[in-house]
């Protein structure tokens, strides 16, 4: 019971964050396996972290999310070229 509990406080957490602040959370994340890797055991003790490519899958959506939330959605993407006679 208490681990369910766990879960949902971090949940609703997460809920609360901002999608800048999951994206640094996130960041953190892969930054902690790039320096001390993605997993290692220390007597009894083991500890994996998150999947790496799971990570960087969220760390995509979060930064197309945040994307979409600065722009104005008719024209995102759009260039134009101006062309002169010369």
């Amino acid at each position: 019971m208490a681990g369910g509990n766990t879960q949902e406080v971090t949940l609703q957490n997460t809920m609360l964050m901002s999608t800048p602040e999951l994206l640094q959370e996130v960041n953190n994340a892969i930054y902690k396996i790039a320096v001390a890797g993605q997993e290692y055991k220390i007597g009894s003790r083991y500890l994996k972290r998150a999947d790496l490519k799971e990570l960087y899958k969220i760390r995509n959506d979060l930064m197309a999310q945040e994307a979409s939330e600065n722009q104005t959605g008719f024209f995102d993407d759009c260039y134009v070229a101006v062309f002169d006679k010369r």
